[in-house]
């Protein structure tokens, strides 16, 4: 019959892998950059008027470095890209979010579904936003589509 002492070492190393495994795997994900991109349907309010619907398009840094917002587009099938360019917004892309921080950006909605809709993508069909920092990094956003828009 095995002691404790038989028992309880292996218990102990594999507890001692298991964390260990677990810290390096969070120290990596705290060196690599965090932006959080979140799109949406909605209006613009100019004093007391509201705007047509824009489709929003919300990128915050949620690293501990400023990180430069470089571009956005949605990927489509066949490895192309819609590129948005000429985005209305509180800030012009390229821009330097410091951590914490956030930014706005909008589109007219039917315009993005004549364009998403040439570009292969059916109006009930989901798609998501890419948004693209200065390294090269990649990140994707929520799915939407425009089907609730009829």
């Amino acid at each position: 019959m095995p002691t404790i002492q038989e028992i309880l070492t292996p218990v102990v190393a594999s507890i001692g892998l298991g964390l260990s495994i677990y810290n390096t795997v969070q120290a990596r994900k705290d060196k690599r950059p965090k932006l959080r991109v979140h799109i949406g349907f909605g209006c613009i309010g100019y004093g007391s008027e509201l705007s047509d619907q824009k489709v929003l398009f919300d990128v915050g840094n949620g690293w501990n470095q400023t990180i430069t917002l470089t571009s956005m587009c949605i990927p489509l099938p066949d490895k192309r890209q819609l590129a948005l360019i000429r985005l209305e917004g509180e800030q012009q892309i390229p821009v330097a979010l410091a951590p914490g921080s956030s930014t706005r950006f909008w589109f007219n909605a039917d315009q993005l579904q004549a364009w998403t809709t040439s570009a292969g993508i059916r109006h009930d069909e989901k798609f998501r936003v890419m948004a693209c920092d200065a390294l090269g990094n990649e990140y994707l956003s929520n799915s939407i589509s425009f089907e609730p828009m009829k």
